[in-house]
């Protein structure tokens, strides 16, 4: 037998194998499907338990009246029932529920669908054969008015950090105040909102967040979210030559100090060293100091003013000899 007729031989023992072996797996398919299709179809004859969601809708709202709560518009509902009736929950389009809102409303800007009225709502697009274990929430309020509003600041309540290399140059929120929607009596003892809190770290340079404002019940906040703006730069080193002015001097008297200006080291973002101004710093000396006390030799420095974007600010030295002359020329204190 030649080498060619033997290679042909192995090469057709190969393809009677291979086509075995598929339809042995193709089989083997079609009864693990079957098998498959039996299973599911006694488990969903079994009862067992789902969570669905249903949404919330109020009707009839008259037009001279907002709706203010954001809220109740999904309840989550934990249901007991055979598997085929909680698949047709799960895959149909959930109508919402209906609630009438001249049914609940009392005038005062907030209505209540107590607990055992909402199950009967939730039964009422069910099957009979489905149980109603639990309700989240129990109960549905509706907060409304009448249109009355008014606009608040917003304020920050979180924690904002650079990296180590870096420091917090501005932080801001956009918008600073939004107009909130309550009863009169709600309107007037709201000054201010909060943000939810955040904690934003790392920051090197510049970050811009969606930050949702703190939820009240019966208020209603428009827009419900702000964006914070953050900017960071490279901590960097830097000084300044201040001169220095004498405050609280008498009329007639004229006060010199020894030296007349000092130097201010500081931290700050090496962006900003570029724009730093001396205008931007005070160092003054206290008259009052030495008023009365003529054996005082130094007058004590303060730094009483500097950017905010400076950061531990330290003078080069922290007390100055003085002069006091009459303005007539006459020396009244040296040293």
């Amino acid at each position: 037998m030649s080498k060619v007729e033997n290679n042909e031989k192995k090469k057709k023992f190969r393809n009677f194998l291979y086509k075995l072996i598929n339809k042995k797996f193709l089989v083997f398919l079609f009864f693990f499907a079957v098998s498959g299709v039996f299973w599911l179809a006694i488990s969903l004859r079994e009862p067992m338990e789902r969570e669905i969601l249903i949404p919330v809708q109020i009707a009839n709202v008259p037009p001279n009246v907002m709706l203010i709560n954001d809220g109740i518009d999904t309840l989550r509902v934990m249901v007991r029932d055979n598997g085929y009736n909680l698949m047709g929950y799960y895959f149909d389009n959930k109508p919402p529920i209906t609630v009438d809102f001249g049914v609940y409303h009392k005038g005062d800007g907030h209505g209540v669908v107590p607990a055992s009225e909402v199950v009967k709502l939730i039964k009422s697009r069910m099957e009979s054969s489905t149980q109603v274990l639990t309700v989240k929430p129990e109960k549905i309020d509706i907060y409304y008015n009448y249109g009355d509003y008014k606009k608040v600041p917003v304020e920050m309540n979180g924690n904002v950090a650079a990296d180590a290399r870096s420091f917090i140059v501005s932080k801001f929120v956009s918008p600073d105040s939004v107009t909130i929607y309550a009863t009169s009596d709600e309107l007037k003892q709201i000054s201010s909102i909060k943000t939810q809190y955040f904690n934003i770290t790392g920051v090197i340079d510049h970050e811009k967040k969606k930050i949702p404002l703190q939820k009240i019940n019966g208020v209603k906040c428009l827009p419900h979210e702000v964006t914070l703006d953050v900017r960071a730069d490279v901590l960097t080193e830097g000084s300044v030559e201040v001169p220095i002015e004498a405050v609280g001097v008498p009329e007639d008297k004229v006060l010199r100090t020894l030296p007349s200006s000092v130097r201010i080291k500081f931290a700050t973002g090496a962006n900003l060293l570029n724009h730093m101004d001396v205008s931007q710093f005070t160092v003054v000396v206290n008259y009052d100091e030495i008023a009365g006390n003529e054996t005082a030799n130094y007058l004590k420095l303060q730094l009483t003013q500097y950017p905010s974007s400076v950061k531990n600010p330290v003078l080069s030295i922290g007390s100055v000899k003085y002069l006091v002359e009459d303005k007539r020329g006459y020396v009244q204190k040296t040293e």
